[in-house]
């Protein structure tokens, strides 16, 4: 066999391992849900946001395919919000539960010190 058919297989046959492409696979086959867009519109309506964020596992190799970013509800007060927020987290112990408080944070004063009063 020459260069020119070697070069010719190796194109064919693919380059990557039996687990890089079953990888790619499962990548293919599983798209990562990302709600991410509809939680950012319900921040900036004021809205407070409860979503789950975890981890996806390949089937065939266990490698993490990336992350499921999914909005579970949206509630006008802080406290609708964390009762949601309780209910799903006892209900799904291995998934990460976030509440997004679309309130501004106030903003932080830093005081000035004196170089004098720093003891080295």
């Amino acid at each position: 066999m020459n260069t020119h058919e070697q070069e010719d297989r190796d194109y064919e046959a693919g380059c990557a391992t039996e687990l890089q492409n079953a990888l790619a696979l499962s990548q293919i086959e599983r798209p990562l849900q990302n709600d991410q867009r509809k939680i950012n519109a319900l921040i900036a309506q004021g809205r407070f946001v409860v979503y789950t964020s975890h981890a996806v596992y390949c089937p065939r190799t266990d490698a993490i395919l990336g992350c499921d970013t999914v909005l579970v509800s949206d509630h006008g007060t802080q406290e609708e919000a964390y009762e949601a927020a309780e209910a799903l987290g006892e209900s799904c112990e291995d998934y990460s539960v976030i509440v997004v408080d679309p309130r501004p944070a106030a903003p932080v004063t830093v005081e000035a010190v004196d170089s004098d009063e720093i003891p080295f």
